[in-house]
């Protein structure tokens, strides 16, 4: 009577819905069978076991009542649904652990079948053919254990984990073949297809993909590459598989979703070197650009000029306008004077109302000329505000 119930309660477990079973619910899965063996003890007159005619050899048979038949009924539930739960994880399941699911469901199968020919009498001389089911089961059982390893990792659970991972997961052999993959790492390679598992890794990325690389490496080199698909920033890495005997089995890729980490550290990387305001570089990042600067000129024997100019009467707009006017003043003019800078020109805020422009390869007279063209157009530049 204990064996359906405590078979369920095991599917629920495999099948992920551990969480759903409490102390209390469990009590509940055994009421039945309790109210089934104190009704057998309690009654001796509901069987009516009588030999069975026409047979061979002697067999019982018995009358069933109401409570025989609840009890069966609650037995075949058991495993109608333990059947149902490890059919869904077939289907939901990895080619890598579907061969357990089907395990698993055939353990089921077996022992309701049996049930079902010995309640409706359709066993052969009445037969009960329940021990013959399980016998039958157990035999499955040992080639799970045995040839499967079924319980060394819980399926259901290994694929909540698997494929709940945010990240992108891709298994391949030593060989080189896609052994298991995530729904992360199919949304993410288009080219994964439901037929791709056990397909080498050329035939289903190509020769210059960066996956490609990673598996023919033999150690890894270029790990932490960032790889850009589908508007998505990757970070990738690569881990070698060892068996529990050490030996070299394959590897994993595992892809990280560093978008939003690469945003943050651009715009920690910007707040740390450039002025909030103007949007042009701050004092230390500028010197810091400046040194190396230096050094290039030196290196190579290359001119290099300095601007360095302030704006005059800036105190009197603070006292005047306000603050907020002296701020659009400063963005204005930084937004004129790098319109007429180069690329490779540093321009920077030296405090307050001060800056400074490093012209790499400029000759004095070159950046005299340049100076006396910014002073001109700030001279002339209206700034409107408010």
């Amino acid at each position: 009577e204990f064996i359906s119930p405590t078979w369920l309660l095991f599917t629920l477990c495999l099948s992920g819905n551990e969480k759903k079973i409490s102390p209390k619910k469990i009590s509940l899965f055994f009421i039945i069978p309790l109210l089934m063996i104190l009704l057998v003890i309690t009654n001796h007159y509901h069987l009516n076991p009588r030999l069975t005619e026409n047979a061979p050899f002697p067999t019982l048979t018995y009358t069933r009542g109401t409570v025989a038949w609840i009890g069966i009924s609650y037995a075949a539930f058991c495993l109608v649904l333990s059947l149902f739960l490890f059919a869904s994880m077939y289907v939901h399941s990895t080619p890598t652990f579907q061969n357990q699911a089907l395990v698993f469901s055939l353990i089921s199968l077996f022992p309701l079948i049996g049930m079902i020919l010995t309640a409706t009498n359709e066993s052969l001389y009445h037969l009960d053919l329940a021990p013959l089911s399980m016998s039958i089961s157990g035999i499955f059982v040992i080639i799970g254990f045995r040839r499967l390893r079924i319980l060394d990792i819980m399926p259901r659970a290994r694929d909540v984990i698997f494929n709940g991972m945010e990240d992108c997961v891709l298994v391949f052999d030593n060989d080189g073949q896609l052994i298991d993959y995530n729904p992360q790492a199919k949304r993410a390679f288009p080219e994964i297809k439901d037929k791709s598992i056990g397909l080498f890794v050329t035939a289903i990325f190509g020769e210059n993909s960066f996956v490609t690389e990673m598996i023919k490496q033999d150690s890894i080199k270029k790990n932490n590459l960032l790889i850009k698909r589908e508007g998505v920033i990757y970070r990738c890495q690569m881990q070698k598989l060892y068996d529990s005997r050490n030996k070299y089995v394959g590897k994993i890729i595992t892809m990280q979703d560093y978008t939003e980490t690469e945003r943050m550290l651009k715009q920690l990387k910007k707040l740390a070197t450039m002025d909030f305001l103007t949007n042009v570089y701050n004092r230390r990042y500028f010197f810091e650009l400046a040194e190396k600067e230096i050094v290039r000129s030196k290196r190579l024997k290359k001119e290099l000029s300095l601007i360095l100019f302030d704006l005059d009467e800036f105190k009197l707009i603070n006292d005047t306008l306000g603050h907020a006017a002296g701020d659009e003043v400063l963005k204005s003019v930084t937004a004129l004077v790098s319109q007429r800078l180069r690329k490779y020109d540093i321009f920077g805020r030296f405090g307050g109302d001060e800056f400074l422009i490093l012209l790499p390869e400029t000759s004095l007279a070159q950046a005299n000329i340049l100076a006396e063209g910014l002073k001109s157009i700030l001279e002339n530049a209206e700034i409107p505000y408010k």
